[in-house]
């Protein structure tokens, strides 16, 4: 029997994180294994000002070929904001 595609989106609301805890989050995302039945994608940046949009960049260049790394701006501060724009998105 063929088991069927599991989709989802994991949200990383992230403000400020580009020095800390949000490399620790992709590198531990990107090293997922048992995963080749689920379709994912991760959306991040809630209104940064540090370089946390330079960050993903970077992941998305080495990132796995079939998933997602998306890069969405929220600029209204707050984690609400953020993952109504992730739902959106």
């Amino acid at each position: 029997m063929q088991s069927e595609k599991l989709n989802i989106t994991i949200a990383i609301p992230t403000y400020n994180g580009a020095s800390g805890y949000l490399s620790k989050v992709l590198d531990a995302l990107r090293k997922q294994v048992n995963a080749s039945n689920i379709s994912w994608e991760v959306v991040v940046d809630n209104n940064s000002t540090d370089n946390t949009k330079a960050l993903v960049r970077k992941y998305q260049k080495k990132w796995l070929k079939n998933v997602p790394l998306r890069y969405v701006f929220e600029g209204k501060q707050g984690l609400a904001y953020a993952r109504q724009r992730a739902v959106e998105k």
